[in-house]
């Protein structure tokens, strides 16, 4: 009896910590019309009263919320419901940039609704990419893919395997959820997600806990970012600054036995960046807006 409580008990945690790879994985978490640290249509389609994703709290696989995302008609052309932790673009458009993610999973899950429209389907991947210094771009290490063109009307867990087309680890994750082809959308197309996570390939291999009791200030910055620590620092800090598209902008080493540190940001250009703090096998990600 003890091992099957022991074997469940691992189990859950195994769970909880895959889904620490994607923020906000259930969708809890919502500020204004988006689910916090991700990112979707709605601020370029609001100004003509629509908006394709919403948050659902009736409607949910687990916890209190899922997300919602419908194809809508905008001046006549059909707008998917997307959700990515990129960053959309208006002109060309397109999804650029993710979270930092240097590990290679073995599969992508999830759970999903969908009710398409005549002839749609929709898309739910991955891309797991990497800043290449030489041509100043991301190039693809590997990818993971779902789609489906048939009614869900009861929540079904999805999967997709990943395939890797590179030996090198990755720098950044991409994730995009569609209600429609993005290539041929149709309007009235829904789908609704909840509790996505990532499971299997290297995630755990080198395991790393969330760094607790940290302090970034200030934020929005402008010429300093102070990180101060709760007490001293038993191991060598590394802090990193990455762009929105993934390359890395600025590295810093801190001693060990520091509390606080001070780093100097004047040569960085303003806007939105991730900090990417590590000490030992802790470590924290966190956005950051400089302003110059």
């Amino acid at each position: 009896m003890k091992q099957i409580v022991l074997l469940i008990a691992l189990s859950v945690m195994g769970m909880l910590v895959n889904a620490q790879y994607i923020t906000n994985n259930g969708f809890e978490n919502w500020t204004a019309s988006d689910p916090d640290d991700w990112h979707s249509p709605n601020s370029l389609t609001s100004p003509f009263g629509v908006t394709t994703v919403s948050k659902e709290t009736v409607d949910v696989y687990s916890g209190l919320n899922s997300a919602k995302l419908e194809t809508k008609s905008v001046l006549g052309t059909p707008i998917p419901g997307i959700l990515t932790n990129g960053t959309i673009t208006i002109n060309p458009p397109y999804l650029i940039g993710g979270t930092p993610f240097t590990q290679k999973p073995g599969v992508f899950k999830g759970y999903y609704k969908y009710t398409p429209a005549t002839g749609d389907n929709c898309f739910l991947d991955v891309l797991l990419l990497k800043w290449n210094i030489n041509t100043n771009q991301q190039d693809t290490i590997g990818y993971a893919q779902f789609t489906n063109l048939a009614t869900v009307s009861t929540w079904t867990m999805f999967q997709a395997n990943f395939t890797y087309n590179s030996i090198d680890n990755p720098d950044t994750m991409q994730i995009a959820l569609i209600s429609s082809n993005p290539n041929a959308a149709v309007t009235g197309s829904i789908l609704l997600v909840d509790e996505l996570s990532l499971e299997g390939g290297t995630l755990g291999l080198n395991k790393y806990y969330l760094l607790k009791n940290i302090s970034i200030f200030p934020n929005p910055a402008t010429n300093i970012i102070n990180i101060k620590f709760s007490s001293e620092t038993k191991y060598e800090t590394a802090v990193s600054l990455y762009s929105l598209v993934g390359q890395k902008v600025k590295a810093f080493t801190l001693p060990k036995g520091i509390e606080l540190s001070s780093l100097n940001i004047n040569d960085i250009s303003k806007g939105m960046y991730f900090i990417l703090i590590q000490s030992g096998k802790e470590k924290i990600i966190q956005k950051i807006s400089i302003i110059q």
